[in-house]
């Protein structure tokens, strides 16, 4: 994005890659999280992200479309302009607040380890 072009040092944040447990402090201070990747496979990010009821906006290839359908996230096309109108709409309302309440109980049903643990041992008993 032309975030300087923009005027918008201060709202977004660039990060390069934080590999330590620091990095669960800085999406917890985001409003949301934006990713746009060529390809992401069930990314840690973002199960890191919704479990801390932050908002995720994606590109399609980021394989959130299931999240989406929850309403836990966003998920649209990897274009600049698309991004940014996505961006504008979902803070210049109430919208985003909704989606990270939805977030959070996604990640509460479908990401807790203990939960599907329990799924998956009754499923292979039940055979």
């Amino acid at each position: 994005l032309k975030i300087n072009s923009l005027n918008l040092q201060k709202q977004i944040k660039i990060f390069k890659p934080i590999y330590s447990a620091d990095r669960l402090s800085y999406i917890k201070n985001c409003k949301a999280l934006l990713l746009a990747s060529d390809y992401e496979c069930n990314s840690m990010v973002v199960a890191e992200a919704l479990s801390l009821g932050v908002l995720v906006i994606s590109s399609k290839e980021c394989n959130t479309e299931e999240i989406a359908k929850y309403g836990a996230c966003i998920t649209i096309d990897k274009n600049e302009e698309v991004f940014v109108k996505n961006i504008k709409k979902v803070f210049s309302n109430d919208r985003y607040k909704k989606i990270q309440k939805k977030a959070k109980q996604f990640s509460k049903e479908f990401l807790d380890l203990d939960k599907n643990t329990e799924k998956l041992n009754n499923f292979y008993l039940s055979l």
